[in-house]
């Protein structure tokens, strides 16, 4: 049953109320049409003055053109050294210092960096970035041996684009923007047939996109990013931590002082939004995809043109064009490809083929489990396959399914124990209502 969701009102709602809409719209506000205007966190700034100039230039700094770079109220030039700036750059006031580990403490300032039309909030740690452009870098926010992080124009960060999801060929495709939840992504999924809210969705998206659109890319107040040679078109939220990722590209990485996102360890992120708490790490490679609040993708998981719900984890596995609901387990080499499993809770176990969705043609077919799936090691699941009146269901070790339809909830379905005359023993057998009379926990 499809949820009684008004997806168009939640994503003006999400507009009005969105950190990635407000914090854009209030660096906009500081953007002119050459870089950045004199105004740093709406407070002026004032252009170096003659002895601050050379008080940098001793300390190894150089500007292409020293009138364009700006201080905040308080500017240390004693913080900034081995360092050059082109375009406009705003340097807010560095006094503190910053502890990213026990017993290791580093000034705030500027050190070994090239900076290009930035602006640095007060008390950050700018230190050996080959290069940071088109940039705007909140208060406390530490940057460290980066070798491009860098953005516009007209980046939109993953927000706006349609993602396949479940039919590959087309027919139940969702766009993504930045707070979008699986019952949305559902409804939309779901409603291919209602024009008039498709029509209605897709304006408010065009709107979304557009206050998202910016010709530079944001490290919000307090988030780390470090260890990691590229990073374009980013937005990273409030105490993000960005540490050993191998690449983030066209992204938006949502996150606050209590539910921090991590992206670390070799991950690899692009065209894609990552909401509060989740993760990405240990070599996993995330595209295309929707990761809401507190999903991981980790040990070489691969997730692509999917949405993945909260607490759903993936790891070493493949998901592709799934919507996939709220705990669900992933945690061995096995596949999940076109599925819509909004309700989630469910397991794939080792070596799961849960995927046939071309039929020797067009990617075209897809899977609905149900509630609580259990997709046991080794099984076979071939498309078109609807289960989702069967919710609780296991399929057991082994397990080869045809296409089909099943609606018997809380049920096994094995491989046949015996052979009847006129039968094909490719049929499963299934037995209704055993998870509650043998297998409760």
């Amino acid at each position: 049953m499809i949820p009684s969701y008004d997806v168009v009102a939640a994503l003006r709602q999400a507009a009005k109320e969105s950190a990635l809409v407000g914090g854009i719209q209030k660096a906009k506000q500081s953007w002119g049409k050459k870089g950045f205007s004199a105004a740093h966190d709406g407070a002026k700034v004032k252009p170096l003055t003659a002895s601050q100039i050379s008080t940098l230039k001793k300390q190894g700094n150089c500007a292409k053109d020293w009138k364009q770079v700006y201080a905040a109220a308080g500017f240390d030039p004693k913080r900034v050294w081995n360092s050059s700036f082109y375009g406009t750059v705003v340097l807010g006031r560095f006094s503190k210092t910053i502890t990213l580990q026990p017993d290791i403490e580093y000034s705030a300032g500027v050190y070994d960096s090239r900076l290009e039309d930035c602006a640095i909030g007060d008390e950050c740690l700018i230190r050996r970035v080959s290069t940071l452009a088109r940039t705007v870098v909140k208060k406390g926010a530490v940057i460290m041996d980066v070798g491009i992080l860098a953005s516009g124009p007209k980046a939109n960060f993953g927000n706006g684009q349609e993602i396949p999801i479940a039919i590959e060929t087309g027919g139940r495709e969702v766009g993504l923007y930045a707070e979008l939840t699986v019952e949305g992504a559902w409804v939309l999924s779901r409603s291919r047939g209602d024009r008039g809210l498709l029509r209605r969705y897709a304006e408010g998206l065009d709107a979304y996109r557009q206050l998202v659109t910016a010709d530079f890319g944001i490290v919000e107040e307090g988030a780390v990013v470090r260890n990691t040679p590229t990073v374009r078109n980013a937005y990273i939220g409030q105490g993000a931590r960005i540490d050993a990722a191998q690449l983030i590209q066209d992204s938006t990485i949502l996150s606050n002082s209590e539910e921090r996102t991590e992206v670390a360890s070799g991950a690899i992120v692009k065209n894609s939004i990552l909401q509060w708490g989740s993760e990405a790490a240990t070599q996993a490679l995330v595209d295309q995809t929707l990761m809401t609040e507190h999903s991981h993708v980790e040990r070489h998981g691969l997730v692509t043109a999917s949405i993945l719900g909260p607490n759903t984890g993936v790891a070493e596995g493949e998901v592709t064009a799934s919507l996939l609901g709220p705990f669900v387990g992933f945690h061995h080499q096995s596949l999940l490809i076109a599925a819509l499993w909004p309700e989630g809770k469910g397991n794939v176990g080792y070596g799961a083929n849960v995927g046939s969705n071309h039929t020797a043609k067009a990617p075209d077919q897809e899977i609905w489990p149900g509630e609580g799936a259990f997709f046991g090691l080794g099984v076979n699941i071939k498309y078109p396959a609807d289960f989702s009146q069967s919710p609780y269901t296991i399929f057991a070790s082994g397990v080869a399914c045809l296409p089909q339809r099943i609606r018997f909830p809380f049920s096994l379905v094995n491989s046949p124990a015996v052979r009847y005359d006129g039968i094909s023993p490719a049929y499963n057998e299934i037995m209704p209502g055993w998870v509650l009379s043998d297998n409760i926990y």
